[in-house]
């Protein structure tokens, strides 16, 4: 539920309520996110639904384990610490700020989990150099086509061509430093493929599972 704040001149401070949003005439800053974290967990900041002609990103203290992609954030931690996201916008007459506090819940470091032959493969095949935001999109790409290939596809074969095409959309220019990741997965799905649709779904979800997990480590 959003929760409308009482604002000053520049800035509205938030403590807990998310998500959150403010407006000043045509200006509206907009952020859905949690309000903690876990040990090890992707947090995504979205503020696609911002109304704003540019916007900024800032995060204190300063991590390495920040990444912006214009409206949206990626944030991941390790470290415990209680962090301060800023999100600045302006509509080319007025400026407006949101302050975030996204702080660490305490008990949630992640049990360690059992990993399957399926999942080291996919471990070993990452490329040497990639980012966080390239591996959630693709990720992303294989959960998509799963959920949508349950209900809408009826041949195996256009679901993997579905998968091919989404594939190449997420990773766009960084289409290339994936690819070996891509053709080994071919053919281990070549020397074991998927006996139905709803397998491949299985297999797909897998792998976002296996994707996030891995680029959160």
């Amino acid at each position: 539920m959003k929760k409308p704040l009482l604002i000053g001149a520049a800035a509205v401070f938030l403590l807990i309520a998310v998500p959150v949003f403010i407006k000043t005439d045509d200006l509206i800053l907009d952020i859905d996110c949690p309000a903690t974290y876990n040990i090890g967990e992707l947090i995504v900041l979205d503020a696609s639904k911002s109304q704003v002609k540019d916007l900024e990103w800032a995060i204190f203290p300063s991590t390495a384990n920040f990444k912006i992609d214009g409206k949206r954030a990626y944030f991941s931690s390790t470290d415990r610490k209680t962090y301060t996201i800023v999100l600045a916008g302006t509509n080319g007459k007025t400026v407006n700020c949101l302050f975030l506090t996204l702080s660490y819940q305490k008990g949630s470091e992640p049990k360690p989990d059992l990993i399957d032959p399926f999942t080291l493969k996919l471990k070993s095949w990452l490329p040497a150099e990639y980012t966080q935001i390239t591996a959630y999109k693709l990720a992303q790409s294989f959960r998509s086509v799963a959920a949508v290939s349950k209900n809408n596809f009826n041949d195996l074969e256009a679901m993997l061509l579905a998968t091919a095409y989404s594939n190449r959309v997420a990773l766009d220019n960084d289409f290339s430093t994936w690819k070996p990741f891509l053709d080994e997965l071919s053919k281990e799905l070549e020397a074991n493929p998927p006996t139905s649709i709803l397998d491949c779904a299985k297999k797909w979800e897998q792998i976002a599972d296996t994707l996030e997990k891995l680029i959160s480590q």
